[in-house]
């Protein structure tokens, strides 16, 4: 009996006008992780993505700590996470240094 491998491809991290380190895995739907903190600015509370993200799927990190979506930050046309004011005045100021987000693409 022969034995089967699949190997999943991934392709290497590349930099956008959004952010850098992109990185897509393929596996039936392409996930992308983004490093966004290039467009870091204090009380900025719109960020880009690089490409347009499934409704739902996003994961945002701030300094490392996982936002909730709908209660720390919201998805909007399919492209921009937008923090909650409250957030903003707390989280991203000039002491958030990293912010990534994690979706899979439409």
């Amino acid at each position: 009996m022969s034995n089967l491998m699949i190997f999943r491809k991934k392709s290497i991290p590349s930099d956008t006008q959004y952010g850098d380190d992109v990185g897509v895995v393929s596996a039936g739907k392409s996930i992308v992780s983004e490093n966004l903190s290039e467009q870091i600015l204090e009380g900025k509370l719109t960020y880009i993505t690089s490409s347009e993200f499934s409704e739902g799927s996003t994961r945002v990190y701030l300094n490392g700590i996982y936002m909730t979506r709908g209660q720390d930050y919201d998805e909007v046309n399919h492209n921009k996470v937008v923090f909650i004011n409250e957030i903003s005045e707390r989280f991203v100021s000039k002491d958030v240094s990293t912010l990534s987000i994690v979706y899979s693409t439409k």
